[in-house]
């Protein structure tokens, strides 16, 4: 089974099966409860006992009988009847029916872990959860996702780009964007440039951030341009009367001005 962000794995079942070898060499198929133990209800002759688990010791012999409220197990080796053994699925999940059932004599049985076909166990109805069937091993993958926030990549596109690199892997960050008009400067993110490594071990998020670039150099030429050649063409200040008649000059002009008035004079009399 895959996912997008994720991938399972599921082994193949191996077949391997509890049972319980009585003192005749009979297999009798078991629900484990331990790896040391297996369901069951217990009779001792007609006296019920309860529902419980059979108990095996550490090379698999039949030790003990532990009946569920009771605070301690019973010793097989401490009774005289025989135990009537009814092997059955967990009693928390409902009616105890049995499975199958032997009768068991102080310790004279054995837990038996094989195939179900080395076991010789034919006609076996039983009920299996997922969990029981099969090991499921969940495999996190990090996403970790490049957004080019209005610049583009090398092949022309736009798009978020994403990659799941191996959990607690180091993985390099990919090269910048490009953006008409403005400068890369980092992937948000925290801070990070092309090329360095980052450890994923999370979901992560790259945000492209941009500089606008600076085009007010240009503007100030310009204007200054325009300011200089209005400068240039403007026509030059005139100086008003009172910079030009001080009272030096306004004599001067008086004087020359009556001299020529005196000569036109005398030269009108001159041609009467």
């Amino acid at each position: 089974m895959s996912a997008t962000d994720s991938s399972y794995l599921i082994p193949k079942f191996d077949g391997q099966w509890y049972a319980v070898k009585d003192a005749d060499g009979k297999m009798h198929l078991a629900s484990d409860a331990s790896d040391n133990s297996v369901y069951a209800v217990f009779y001792l002759g007609e006296q019920l006992l309860g529902a419980g688990e059979l108990v095996f010791d550490e090379n698999g012999k039949a030790k003990s009988i532990y009946i569920y409220g009771n605070t301690i197990p019973i010793p097989l080796d401490t009774l005289d009847d025989m135990v009537t053994v009814a092997l059955c699925n967990d009693p928390s999940l409902g009616k105890a029916d049995p499975i199958d059932m032997f009768m068991l004599e102080k310790t004279n049985a054995e837990l038996v872990k094989d195939s179900y076909s080395n076991l010789g166990i034919d006609d076996v109805e039983v009920k299996l959860a997922i969990s029981d069937m099969y090991d499921v091993q969940h495999e996190v993958k990090p996403e970790l996702s490049f957004d080019p926030t209005g610049g583009r990549w090398d092949d022309g596109t736009d798009a978020v780009r994403k990659y799941e690199p191996a959990l607690e892997s180091e993985f390099a960050i990919i090269d910048a964007p490009t953006r008409d008009g403005y400068t890369f400067e980092c992937w948000e993110g925290s801070e990070y440039q092309p090329g360095q490594q980052y450890h994923a071990d999370s979901d992560h998020v790259f945000t492209a951030k941009w500089k606008k670039n600076d085009s007010s150099s240009g503007d100030d030429n310009t204007s200054g341009g325009a300011k200089n050649a209005q400068t240039k063409s403007s026509p030059s200040k005139t100086p008003s009367t009172g910079d030009l008649l001080n009272p030096a000059l306004l004599l001067l002009a008086v004087l020359a001005s009556g001299g020529t008035v005196a000569v036109a004079a005398k030269k009108r009399k001159r041609e009467l």
